[in-house]
């Protein structure tokens, strides 16, 4: 009874560095250090060049970043206006609070109208006329004269209408359809 079970899944998907990969990444860590090293150099080579010494720089350090942690720790003043704080008596408040409703009556009120002149808008007819049609209308309108129906422009002519039989005496039909 063969069950063809696998390997586990790490010793499938194990990676492995190949010997190229591993110089490789000695050779990247070699050069990374050399790099920082040289890198420290310059600023002991720039800071003695300046008149300072590396103590005096590392003391510098710790004072500003003892002072940086001081002033990140305070809170940020707003930039504060000076502003006069008038004092008002009961009369001049309520004598504002009285300007405001009315301003918003006024408001109101102009909305009402607005509304009110839509709505007779929406009621009317609107209609549209080509130039030629207006002429028409308007030179009817100074005669004073009932308008003729103007006929439609896209009208079809008239059928004729179908002749109606007469009934004789030999075509009628009696009550029971037959």
């Amino acid at each position: 009874m063969d069950l063809n079970i696998s390997p586990p899944d790490n010793a499938v998907f194990e990676k492995k560095a190949s010997t190229k990969q591993k110089e490789h990444l000695a050779r990247a860590r070699l050069k990374a250090k050399e790099t920082i090293a040289r890198r420290r150099q310059l600023d002991i080579e720039a800071n003695l060049k300046a008149g300072e010494k590396d103590e005096d720089k590392e003391e510098d350090k710790e004072e500003e970043n003892v002072i940086v942690e001081q002033e990140s720790e305070a809170p940020k003043k707003k930039r504060e206006f000076k502003t006069k704080k008038v004092e008002l008596t009961d009369e001049e408040i309520e004598l504002k609070r009285f300007e405001k409703f009315m301003h918003n009556m006024k408001l109101y009120e102009d909305a009402k109208l607005e509304e009110a002149y839509e709505k007779e808008e929406a009621k009317k007819i609107k209609c549209s006329f080509t130039q030629e049609e207006f002429d028409y209308l308007m030179k009817r309108c100074e005669d004073d004269k009932p308008t003729p129906v103007l006929p439609k422009s896209n009208s079809d002519p008239p059928k004729p209408k179908p002749l109606k039989m007469s009934m004789t005496s030999r075509d009628k039909i009696s009550k029971f359809g037959r």
